[in-house]
């Protein structure tokens, strides 16, 4: 007897020349003894096994099986995750009256969590009190969930009723024991976010109260610097110098990049004044950039509403700190997000303060005192004219004064950095013409010793776009 096996498998997988893997396997046999029949076979389910891994790595909607070398593993994230396509489905024949469970990843986040669901512990808690669903943020599929649960981060987590009202939410980056934490929280205690939400629009305000609704609106991405003022009004001098309280203002005085407190508040003072407690939990230089860049923003806000006390604060604050020190903002995860640019952080504050009233002899003053310390430092003048250009100031005095700052920038070292100042502050005062010609010649500059050009490329734009 004549027996002809033809097994074709292909197996499409892009790699990095962007060609295809190709894969035909053709095997003619005239004669098989059952051993030789049962080594095709064990061959033909391995084939298998590598279609479902190529499959599975598509994401949702894969063959339910995995193949890392061991034979035939299950995913066993599919024993605890359905598809939201069965959301309607499985919630109508929830018997047992379980809460809801969203996981959305995108696929570059989907292994920062995994291994915290496959935790024998989370599993079984998600197993015994959740119907769960995943699905990434790529697919059609999640765009009801975006509104509904103001979804702007991945991955997040979604801890819903029955009726798919949102309980609890958690976003970002975390381990297995804050996601236990919450759950426990929203489902055990009823104390999710849902929960401090509406006790604190019903009129809720106490400290301890306030204190954990800021920590759930931060893992949720929901935090913003209202509920952070009204938590530290609220704690007195006595609540401060507690350890939990403290590390609360550090992390929370200047969130995001924005205060919540000004420097008169008792609590940023003490903060201030008490820098070594503060040592025992954080680095000197994220205690440094919360006290510096609130008395900087303290400074902007009391020339912006011409509060002459609130300034003189900050300024006091400004001149006992040492500004160029520590002039990088370092957040609470060590990473850098910001500098203070230029060389005098008080000097150009007063600048701005005394053009904001009009105050001309003391602006006078404070140009003779630059004029003084920094005229051949072509790098300050650089950054004090740069820091002028890009404030929304209308003082011609000040632009003039900016101008004459960034010229001699210029003769002390002609290159791309103050040509690009001085184009963008005749931009300024409406001289296109000769603005033109600074900006072209500060990208020739940046060309010829392979420096960015990028902002003067999109100054030189809206200059022509100013002559035509």
């Amino acid at each position: 007897m004549r027996l002809w096996l033809c097994i074709i498998v292909q197996l499409t997988q892009p790699i990095k020349n962007g060609l295809t893997f190709f894969i035909n396997f053709s095997i003619k046999v005239t004669t098989l003894t059952y051993p030789m029949k049962f080594s095709f076979f064990i061959l033909l389910i391995l084939l298998l096994f590598n279609l479902c891994q190529a499959q599975n790595e598509k994401g949702d909607g894969g063959l339910g099986f995995t193949y890392k070398g061991e034979f035939g593993k299950i995913n066993p994230l599919d024993s605890i995750f359905s598809s939201v396509d069965s959301l309607e489905k499985k919630v109508k024949s929830n018997r047992d009256k379980k809460f809801i469970f969203f996981y959305f990843y995108s696929p570059k986040s989907s292994h920062l969590l995994d291994q915290f669901f496959l935790d024998t512990s989370v599993s079984r808690l998600l197993i015994k009190n959740f119907i769960c669903f995943k699905t990434s943020s790529v697919y059609k599929s999640i765009k009801p969930f975006t509104s509904k649960y103001r979804l702007n981060s991945y991955p997040a987590v979604i801890i819903a009723d029955i009726n798919l009202n949102e309980i609890d939410k958690l976003t970002g980056s975390f381990d297995e024991d804050k996601l236990k934490q919450h759950i426990e929280l929203s489902i055990f205690e009823n104390k999710g976010l849902s929960y401090y939400k509406n006790s604190f629009v019903n009129g809720m305000r106490s400290l301890d109260f306030l204190y954990h609704y800021t920590y759930l609106l931060k893992d949720a991405n929901e935090l913003d610097s209202n509920i952070i003022s009204n938590c530290i009004a609220k704690m007195s001098a006595k609540d401060i110098v507690d350890s939990n309280y403290i590390k609360y203002l550090h992390e929370f005085m200047f969130y995001n990049l924005n205060a919540a407190v000004y420097v008169d508040n008792k609590a940023y003072q003490f903060y201030r004044m008490h820098q070594e407690t503060v040592l025992k939990y954080y680095p000197i230089e994220q205690i440094k950039s919360n006290v510096i860049w609130i008395a900087m923003r303290t400074a902007n806000v009391a020339i912006q509403t011409k509060n002459r006390n609130l300034f003189i604060e900050a300024i006091n604050v400004l001149q006992k700190e040492d500004v160029n020190k520590f002039n990088a903002f370092v957040n609470i995860d060590g990473d850098t997000v910001g500098y203070i640019t230029y060389p005098d952080a008080a000097l150009y504050m007063n600048i701005r303060y005394n053009s904001s009233m009009l105050n001309m002899p003391e602006l006078k003053k404070n140009f003779t005192e630059l004029n003084l310390k920094y005229s051949k430092d072509w790098e300050a003048l650089n950054e004090f004219a740069w820091s002028i250009s890009q404030e929304r100031v209308k003082d011609t005095v000040l632009l003039n004064e900016a101008i004459k700052w960034s010229k001699r920038s210029i003769e002390l070292d002609r290159n791309n950095y103050n040509t690009d100042t001085y184009a963008t502050l005749l931009y300024r005062i409406g001289d296109f013409k000769s603005a033109l010609i600074l900006a072209e010649e500060s990208i020739k500059i940046a060309d010829k010793l392979g420096r960015n050009k990028n902002n003067t490329i999109i100054l030189l734009k809206k200059i022509k776009e100013k002559l035509n």
